[in-house]
């Protein structure tokens, strides 16, 4: 069935079930990768630029890093379900460690490059290992912040074997209950939990505790992909769509408040603001607004895929199918792409056209590799 013939059916009482298996790409959903590969183009844009894409960006104190890990975290769900149904639970966890462990090495291989870099003066600065530092810091995850993301995400994928077999089991509402109350351990410490040693270093990076609960919620959300799939198709449009926009517009008007400064004039003090919408701990205003964006985003994908898929699909769908290759590549080549600015006879920051230029020149290696590279398969969570 075609994707134009799935459309057509939308009035049948077997409309979402045909779409549902339309949308599929491999054992995939292709709403998420859609969605997934929005989140990775963001997260680019936003390391090359930061300050006017952070100023305009429209949904308040979420970020596209929460998009990436809770849609990454449903994808690896939905996969792996499908793996472990059709070659065993033993294949799958396989997988699934096989590609931590591999994410984990590539993140380490990039330290040792910017490092050596960093030593022999070929980068101006020194972040991956500052002066009087251990090199035993290079096995933490304290890192710059264009290399923090990774490590984090390799961890996810190590534990991840255990939440498939808890999810395997019937054991849904424990794995989500502890998921939840780890990232409530951190609110009642003040927001402010740490992992010991890893997670202590001067670089700021987000918590471990914290972000695993958008990773295994979403797991747990891929995993009963159908259940869900069925309960979303039941509930009134009021709650996926009506609440959820209006709800992300008072965000919106509160994070332009908070970067202008007068959220602070309304009587909230900094530690209140970090604490209810900080990225470090993932607040909990900051988590009741990416679920406002999620559900936006996800319906308006949902309703009018076939045109977004056809209008923005040959380049959003390669970013979202290889999103953690494709950001592993990114994290290597905007290291280098930071270095070549003393070296350069012209600057880049500060003339919009010639960063703009070199910004677009990045995207079409990122986007050329997505297509032709084999070693994205090696990563195509």
């Amino acid at each position: 069935m075609t994707l134009a013939e799935a459309s057509r059916l939308s009035t049948a009482p077997t409309a979402a079930a045909a779409v549902d298996r339309a949308l599929q790409h491999g054992g995939r959903d292709e709403r998420l990768d859609l969605l997934r590969g929005f989140c990775i183009i963001k997260m680019v844009l936003t390391h090359l630029w930061p300050q006017p894409l952070d100023t305009v960006w429209m949904f308040g104190f979420a970020s596209a890093a929460e998009g990436f890990f809770l849609i990454s975290g449903a994808t690896t769900g939905i996969v792996f379900r499908r793996r472990a149904e059709s070659s065993g639970f033993a294949f799958a966890a396989r997988g699934l460690a096989r590609r931590g462990v591999q994410l984990y090495l590539l993140n380490l291989g990039l330290l040792f490059v910017f490092l050596a870099a960093e030593t022999t003066r070929v980068l101006q600065y020194r972040e991956v290992l500052p002066e009087g530092s251990s090199p035993l810091e290079l096995f933490t995850l304290n890192h710059p912040y264009f290399l923090q993301v990774l490590p984090r995400y390799a961890i996810f994928l190590l534990l991840a074997p255990l939440v498939l077999a808890g999810l395997r089991a019937g054991r849904t509402a424990l794995l989500v209950g502890l998921s939840v109350g780890l990232w409530g351990l951190v609110m009642v410490r003040g927001g402010n939990l740490p992992l010991p040693y890893v997670e202590t270093g001067a670089h700021g990076g987000f918590f471990v505790l914290s972000w695993q609960l958008l990773f295994y919620v979403g797991m747990a959300l891929g995993y009963h992909r159908e259940r869900v799939g069925r309960l979303w198709r039941r509930l009134p449009v009021g709650l996926t769509f009506v609440l959820p926009a209006v709800l992300m517009l008072c965000f919106t008007v509160l994070g332009w408040a908070n970067t202008s400064g007068r959220l602070a004039g309304w009587g909230w003090e900094a530690k209140q603001v970090a604490l209810v919408f900080g990225r470090r701990q993932l607040g909990p205003g900051r988590l009741l607004d990416l679920s406002c964006v999620a559900l936006v985003l996800f319906a308006v994908v949902d309703r009018f895929f076939v045109p977004l898929r056809r209008a923005a699909g040959w380049l959003l769908l390669p970013f979202g199918r290889h999103a953690l290759y494709i950001f592993l590549v990114h994290t290597a080549s905007f290291g280098f792409f930071l270095a070549l600015g003393p070296w350069l006879p012209f600057a880049l920051y500060g003339h919009p056209w010639r960063l703009g230029l070199a910004g677009v020149l990045h995207f079409a290696l990122l986007w050329v590799l997505a297509r032709k590279t084999p070693l994205k398969h090696q990563l195509g969570l």
